[in-house]
């Protein structure tokens, strides 16, 4: 709250009234910041698994082909 009042001018304070509300809205922001997060690191996980079976799958072509 301190926050909030601290960017608006002293003449303009928020209500006590929002206290509770503006907790909550912050909190789900947050949640839906690290499950971004997660999402985003999930997409690059899967991206390296990917490219290591690539990658294996080229080796085990090139060890057959040297014969």
């Amino acid at each position: 709250m301190w926050l909030i009042n601290l960017l608006l001018p002293a003449s303009h304070e928020v209500s006590s009234d929002l206290v509770v509300p503006l907790g909550y809205l912050g909190l789900l922001t947050v949640v839906l910041f690290l499950f971004g997060m997660l999402q985003a690191a999930c997409k690059v996980i899967w991206f390296l698994v990917g490219l290591g079976w690539v990658l294996m799958v080229v080796r085990i072509v090139l060890e057959a082909l040297q014969g």
